[in-house]
């Protein structure tokens, strides 16, 4: 007898997944390998990058924060904590109040606390991505090693004020990787921290309703839910402004303006070329520009709602508000979209097989490890593409530390009111 006739849809329904499992299978042994110790490699050339620095000495806004905490009791949640402009209670209030007590006699434990927040969204990636595309175990490393072969990791890693985008990477990943398993309340939780450590993240929240899976209720829940988290933010703001929070000056004219040069600095800086010696520059920026136009080229063929386009769109849209910074670009500040964009282009590499993916995590690895080393306490600042960059902030802390262990040698314990000079 003839099998019936719904019974061929259903092979020919089933060859896709079969067709991906073999593909899976058949990557060669060390391609696999070097997927799989992508995070470590990734995370070892970050620790070269910064050889010669001090990390987690207190520099610039941290003094600020720190006097805060110090002299100011009870602090107010919604003011600035002494700095000049933002709303960012957990990233500051609460996490210097953290770190105050010991943060100047043990400055290495807030460089450790940055590297387990670093440790974590590569660990939150990896998961994410893998629930995603579980035929494909190689790609998880890849994308888990966006974070840790960021230019902008450099900088938030030495630095105790880098916690404000950190924290607020963490936190969207976390609610992206809550949401995508239907816990609500964990999601809405990891969300809230993030707006609160930085205002980029609320752009993240329209990301939870199209991860999350559809139960009885539909999307309705998790739009709500996206909705009420920005409700207190923007709760939150609107009370700060009355305390005396305010924003960077910027006209909409002049940020339109910036717009273009904006977007160029931040695929720069997804590169790793921003801070790469000039002999490999170029080269550098030229590779990554190449196996960006082809990831693109890969994403335009591809019909229908695609995970890769999705991130390069919210990369894009987390990028546009830094456009209102103008001048005032620093490669730690677009973080979030440079791990965004960077994560998004191994994604859509990923379709052409591990080999197109694995050499853009392989470029940005060569650009972190050639990226210019930290300077010791000279008199001339570094020329740099960022304001206050990686090498900058090393200089300052150079400084900084000079300065407190001579004042602690020569002079001991300062009297009340007593000038340094």
């Amino acid at each position: 007898m003839r099998a019936p006739p719904q019974s061929a849809p259903r092979r020919r329904a089933g060859a896709p997944a079969v067709r991906g499992a073999r593909d899976a299978s058949r990557i060669a042994p060390w391609l696999a390998a070097a997927c799989r110790a992508a995070p470590f490699a990734a995370a070892l050339a970050l620790l070269v990058s910064i050889r010669h620095s001090l990390p987690g000495v207190a520099v610039a806004d941290d003094y600020a924060f720190l006097d805060r905490a110090r002299f100011q009791h009870p602090l107010d949640p919604f003011d600035s904590m002494g700095a000049a402009y933002y709303w960012r209670p957990v990233a500051r209030q609460v996490w210097f109040s953290l770190l105050a007590p010991w943060l100047l006699r043990a400055p290495w434990a807030a460089a450790a606390l940055a590297a387990f927040l670093l440790a974590a969204l590569a660990f939150l990636l990896h998961r994410i991505v893998r629930r995603a595309s579980p035929d494909r175990p190689w790609l998880a490393p890849l994308v888990a090693a966006a974070p840790l072969l960021s230019e902008s990791s450099r900088a938030l890693l030495i630095w105790p004020s880098g916690a404000q985008h950190l924290l607020a990477a963490v936190g969207v990943a976390a609610a992206i990787h809550e949401a995508a398993r239907g816990r609500r309340a964990s999601a809405a939780l990891a969300a809230l921290v993030a707006v609160l450590s930085h205002e980029l993240a609320v752009l993240a929240l329209p990301i939870l309703p199209w991860v999350a899976p559809r139960a009885a209720g539909g999307r309705r829940p998790w739009v709500a839910l996206a909705a009420a988290v920005a409700g207190v933010w923007l709760a939150g703001e609107l009370i700060a402004r009355n305390h005396g929070v305010r924003l960077p000056p910027a006209s909409a004219t002049v940020a339109l303006a910036h717009v273009p040069t904006t977007l160029a600095q931040v695929f720069t800086a997804a590169a790793g070329a921003e801070e790469a010696r000039p002999f490999a520059f170029l080269p550098i920026l030229a590779a990554a520009l190449a196996l960006s136009v082809v990831a693109l080229v890969w994403l335009a063929r591809r019909r229908g709602r695609d995970a890769a386009g999705l991130v390069l769109i919210a990369a894009l849209v987390a990028a546009l508000p830094l456009a209102a910074l103008g001048p005032d670009w620093d490669a730690w500040r677009a973080f979030i979209p440079v791990v965004a964009l960077a994560s998004g282009l191994t994604l859509a590499l990923a379709r052409g097989g591990p080999g197109w993916a694995a050499g853009l995590v392989a470029l940005r690895l060569v650009a972190l490890v050639s990226a210019e080393p930290a300077e010791s306490a000279t008199l001339v600042s570094p020329r740099t593409a960022s304001e206050l960059s990686f090498r900058r902030l090393a200089r300052m802390q150079h400084l900084v530390d000079g300065t407190r262990r001579v004042i602690a040698t020569e002079a001991g314990r300062l009297p009340q009111g007593a000038r340094v000079r």
